[in-house]
């Protein structure tokens, strides 16, 4: 649709390699496209307007503006913004800050309870709370440990990874009483 070139055997693919949407086969079939090339903007590292986009919650923004999100959000009788086969970090993988069991800083400022809370397992398609740590209290985030759900989330819905979150679930859950 952009005629980049980037695709195998494109005009530009040796110039400037392959897009990476064109060889991520996870997604390949999502929006009755062929490897990503459908569900690009949910693809890490893509070259769009000249430069490489990050993922898919940073890049989002410029995405939604895009013909080819238009055309193919149009087309598509089950458009698909983010496939489940899409890898979805946790909080501790995201924020790298080392706090779950086994983390590089859990000896030092203890294991996070997002990392053990077991009874959030999957929610958000997470691993215990690690997709809805701002309804845990006791977290690090920030430098500080933070309180309960009601007197952080104020700050959560500013942080990079609630966001991310937001933006790749179909059935986000807000609150464990939501589920």
């Amino acid at each position: 649709m952009k005629n980049c070139g980037r695709e195998p055997g494109g005009a530009k693919a040796v110039e400037l390699g392959i897009c990476i949407a064109a060889s991520e086969t996870s997604v390949n079939g999502q929006n009755s496209g062929e490897n990503g090339g459908r569900v690009c903007w949910a693809v890490a590292g893509t070259l769009c307007g000249g430069d490489v986009q990050g993922e898919f919650a940073a890049k989002m923004d410029n995405c939604i503006l895009c013909e080819v999100y238009h055309t193919i959000s149009k087309e598509e009788d089950n458009f698909v913004m983010y496939p489940d086969s899409m890898g979805r970090a946790n909080c501790w993988e995201f924020m790298q800050c080392g706090r779950e069991a086994g983390g590089k800083k859990a000896d030092e400022l203890g294991v996070c309870p997002a990392s053990t809370e077991t009874a959030l397992n999957k929610l958000n398609t997470g691993t215990n709370g690690g997709r809805v740590c701002w309804a845990i209290a006791g977290t690090l985030c920030g430098g500080a440990v933070q309180a309960e759900f009601a007197s952080k989330f104020a700050n959560c819905v500013t942080c990079a990874f609630y966001g991310k979150v937001l933006n790749e679930e179909a059935n986000f859950v807000m609150h464990p009483s939501e589920a």
